[in-house]
């Protein structure tokens, strides 16, 4: 379920407010959370790929992966090219990391039909010493891949052998979005008033559990917009005894 934009915001002006603190516009508060969520979003990457590095996990440890999977969940999305260029695939616009490359094939030298194989992904170099030897050299059974970005805004993967997606063939790409930026989006009332507007609005994708984390974020970069200090201050003693809360 998405976190709702519209309790985010309602609680950071409901403490900037508190003693006329300050204010947040909409247009300040939307440039914010998306820095924010981004943020929070590659952290969690680097949290987990720490844990995996970890030689010996132990039970905490598994548990603390299982959750940063969880967490990471909402920003994956799967992609199966309809169109295959001569041993490329071009990755969709919203493509940020990957996670996986599984290619099927048809049965093939004592392979099960509709096998599965993970593509491999590889350096250049290492690509051009995988293809002196033929014990080395890629197949459809040990595809590998390597990425190439082609400009700014087109990324694609070069894959090998230039078979994969051939003959009725697939590769389904597992992969990580660029989550698009939040909006708290409103129209103005009567009174020239801001209100709420739900079907325009763009939700975090964070999951419930980072409320009190992008709440004490987005304070802290309020302390700079509004130029007073003690924002920073009273936001993070009010998140400390929020949490101190939801402890005990």
């Amino acid at each position: 379920m998405a976190l709702s934009v519209d309790n985010v915001y309602k609680t950071v002006l409901l403490i900037l407010n508190k003693e006329q603190r300050g204010y947040m516009t909409p247009e300040e508060f939307n440039k914010t959370a998306t820095q924010v969520q981004l943020e929070i979003y590659n952290q969690t990457f680097e949290d987990y790929n720490q844990l995996v590095r970890q030689q010996q996990p132990d039970t905490g440890t598994a548990d603390r992966l299982l959750s940063l999977e969880t967490k990471l969940s909402p920003f994956r999305s799967e992609f199966t090219p309809t169109s295959y260029g001569a041993g490329y695939i071009d990755l969709p616009s919203n493509f940020y990391r990957l996670d996986t490359i599984i290619y099927t094939i048809s049965g093939r030298n004592n392979l099960a039909a509709n096998s599965d194989v993970e593509l491999q992904q590889v350096t250049r170099s290492e690509l051009y010493n995988l293809k002196l030897s033929s014990l080395t050299d890629p197949t459809e059974e040990f595809p590998v891949f390597t990425f190439k970005n082609e400009s700014s805004s087109i990324k694609r993967i070069n894959v090998f052998p230039d078979s994969v997606g051939t003959n009725g063939n697939k590769a389904d790409i597992f992969y990580f979005i660029v989550p698009s930026d939040i909006e708290w989006a409103f129209t103005t009332g009567s009174l020239g008033q801001y209100e709420y507007d739900a079907n325009n609005s763009v939700q975090f994708l964070l999951t419930e559990d980072e409320f009190t984390n992008i709440v004490k974020r987005i304070l802290l970069y309020s302390g700079i917009i509004v130029r007073d200090p003690q924002i920073v201050q009273a936001a993070a003693a009010q998140i400390q005894k929020e949490e101190v809360q939801e402890k005990s």
